[in-house]
């Protein structure tokens, strides 16, 4: 979303409220004439109630269009709460029937389908705002070194087992990489602290989770590259013009999380005629149980061998 929104402000005279927990603000604090409108705790939860004093808040702002990038129940009950004020209204196609069939096995079909920021921008388009989002970088950096030594992000988890690669192996990177003189920054969530800590301590290398996503953004735009699983931190970067190094497990770009601007060289991937049920689910949930070690034919040589490649 963040890239949409640059370029729809950039490209078109309008200003945008944008409905969402206030943690993520930091991530559009640079998009000049988009301003947050923060989701209240109650709405983690679809309540009626909740959701139409939420609905009275948003009427105190003034807006012309409703562009739904959810489509969830929660949006839908919204946008149906304020649809008597006659704003036009786009919603989302997350093309939910091309990734059942990307997804399921044996009958899948393999074949990419069209990216999530395209998805996005496809919404905009629809309320009469055509934009372009093919140029990288998204926002420019300030913070990249210019000294000879490179520095590297690190981001070793993902939401879900099927799509995280072994934190014993991603260890042999991260120390082989130091060897090698790289700067290295480790990222997480600060529940995954006291693990980065040990790493921090072992090769002393900067542990970045405890500290607050504002602070890890200024650094993240300062890497020359990220290596992220299909998580968060790559999009992050990415944002950035960043070089992204992406890890698949049971996911795959072809269903259209690929991190922006990045090319199919910055992806390494499970070999699917060993795997062939992969992608077995959208979001990395579905674990086959003969398949949990897949992640584990990733040798750790190989992700030095594409770092090293791209850089």
């Amino acid at each position: 979303m963040v890239p949409v929104l640059k370029f729809l402000t950039q490209q078109h005279h309008v200003k945008v409220l944008l409905v969402a927990p206030e943690v993520v603000a930091p991530l559009f604090k640079e998009l000049k004439n988009v301003k947050i409108i923060p989701i209240s705790k109650g709405l983690k939860l679809p309540k009626l109630v909740e959701l139409v004093r939420f609905s009275n808040k948003l009427q105190k702002e003034s807006f012309d269009y409703i562009a739904d990038c959810h489509d969830v129940i929660r949006s839908k009950l919204l946008r149906l709460i304020l649809s008597p004020r006659g704003n036009k209204v786009a919603i989302i196609d997350k093309g939910r029937k091309e990734k059942k069939t990307l997804t399921s096995y044996p009958k899948k079909d393999f074949y990419p389908i069209k990216a999530t920021f395209q998805r996005y921008a496809d919404v905009f388009n629809s309320l009469g705002f055509p934009i372009s989002v093919e140029i990288p970088p998204f926002i420019t950096s300030t913070n990249r070194s210019q000294n000879d030594k490179k520095k590297i992000g690190i981001a070793p988890f993902s939401q879900h087992a099927g799509k995280s690669y072994p934190l014993e192996l991603m260890q042999h990177v991260v120390g082989k990489l130091n060897k090698k003189n790289f700067e290295i920054l480790l990222f997480g969530a600060p529940n995954e602290t006291k693990l980065l800590d040990s790493w921090s301590q072992k090769f002393n290398i900067i542990n970045t989770s405890s500290c607050s996503l504002d602070k890890q953004l200024d650094l993240i735009s300062g890497l020359d590259l990220m290596v992220s699983m299909d998580s968060a931190n790559g999009h992050m970067a990415a944002n950035y013009g960043v070089k992204v190094l992406t890890i698949w497990g049971m996911t795959h770009p072809f269903l259209g999380f690929k991190p922006i601007g990045q090319p199919d060289k910055h992806q390494i991937l499970l070999d699917r005629t060993v795997y062939p049920k992969v992608p077995t689910s959208v979001f990395g949930k579905k674990l086959p149980i003969e398949y949990k070690n897949a992640m584990h034919s990733i040798s750790p040589d190989m992700i030095i061998y594409r770092i090293n490649q791209i850089l």
